[in-house]
């Protein structure tokens, strides 16, 4: 998981989680991440996965500026813990492992309640539904009326 470490004001002490890659991150609504700071374009970069070297960062707009460890650039490949600077805001990027997703227990012991209920149902229900079966069948073999 990808995240953005607020360095500067008015996000500093804000950390921000890019969920997905590609993502953009600019102050247009449409960004997957959206900061508003000076200096800060509608779509400023662009996070991309780069299956050989890792996440690569490149600019957007021809007029948005990118810093990372304080050297400008359009494109660069990102290592944990470089300080990115979007106009006037400043980001630590921050590499955090994926932690496993822990089962629901509430919903699963849910779903084992309404099977267990079918199940009891079904045993409880089976000799009436057996009675009410050999029943039409010995009034539409029989001719006689029903009980």
């Amino acid at each position: 998981m990808i995240e953005l470490v607020g360095l500067s004001d008015p996000v500093r002490g804000r950390r921000f989680i890019l969920t997905r890659l590609p993502a953009t991150v600019g102050r247009s609504p449409d960004n997957d991440l959206v900061v508003d700071g000076p200096g800060v374009w509608d779509r400023h970069v662009r996070f991309e996965l780069d299956a050989e070297a890792g996440v690569r960062v490149r600019v957007l707009g021809p007029n948005a500026r990118l810093w990372v460890q304080d050297r400008l650039v359009q494109e660069t490949i990102l290592r944990a813990g470089d300080c990115l600077t979007l106009g006037g805001l400043t980001f630590r990027f921050v590499l955090t492992p994926l932690r496993p997703q822990r089962r629901n227990l509430c919903a699963a012991q849910t779903w084992l309640l309404i099977g267990l209920t079918l199940v009891l149902q079904a045993i409880l229900l089976w000799p009436a539904l057996e009675s009410f079966a050999l029943r039409a069948v010995t009034f539409n073999d029989g001719n006689a009326a029903p009980p």
